[in-house]
């Protein structure tokens, strides 16, 4: 458990201090962040939950946590912590991509 909060924890602090040091950064404009789609997603929970099951940016993982899934919860809470440190200044925007699937060649 210790691991696995503290490997949470690192996830959600590396996105904040990146985030906070582009305010001192004036030239940019746009920040693109790489989510996933776990961030909105995590079990049958989540899917059962939306209209019609088809999801929208309204939607948020709600099913993960430290304890259950604690990839998608970093996942979703680093992106919460985005969308809001954007809502609090007005230099830059954000874009957020998030992949249900990356394949990797050699």
């Amino acid at each position: 458990m210790i691991v696995k909060k503290t490997w949470s924890i690192q996830r959600l602090s590396a996105p904040k201090m990146c985030l906070a040091a582009l305010l001192l950064a004036p030239l940019v404009k746009r920040v693109v962040l790489t989510s996933s789609v776990v961030a909105i997603c995590g079990d049958n929970v989540d899917v059962h939950a939306t209209k019609e099951g088809k999801f929208t940016e309204d939607y948020w993982n709600t099913s993960s946590s430290l304890t259950h899934n604690p990839y998608p919860f970093s996942k979703t809470e680093a992106e919460k912590a985005a969308w809001s440190i954007q809502k609090s200044q007005k230099q830059w925007n954000l874009v957020v991509i998030k992949p249900s699937l990356v394949i990797i060649t050699q």
